[in-house]
């Protein structure tokens, strides 16, 4: 059961941070040239931690998916899909602080 709730209260984060990355390049369209230039500085690092963090909360899944369904690993399945949404959640909130928007 723990990897089911993980794996559903993950995805409508991962899908709000996916929505911003690709929304978020719109963002600075009409901007002046040092404008964009500092958000186009700080978009790629902020996208490469938010991406790890993202690969981080799908190793986590897919380890407590594919652990043992036997009762001992219960626990070890809940302690790998617990941190998922969090995690996702963190990765959204950090590419918002990391960019600096116009």
């Amino acid at each position: 059961m723990a990897p089911l709730t993980g794996t559903l209260a993950a995805l409508p984060s991962a899908l709000l941070l996916a929505t911003t990355v690709l929304f978020s390049p719109m963002a600075c369209g009409s901007c002046d040239a040092a404008d964009a230039a500092r958000f186009d500085d700080s978009f790629a690092p902020a996208l490469f931690v938010a991406m790890g963090i993202l690969a981080l909360t799908g190793g986590l899944l897919v380890t407590s998916w594919a652990l043992p369904w036997r009762t001992s690993a219960r626990t070890r399945r809940a302690l790998m899909a617990a941190p998922a949404p969090f995690l996702a959640l963190a990765a959204y909130l950090v590419f918002l602080e990391l960019v600096a928007w116009p």
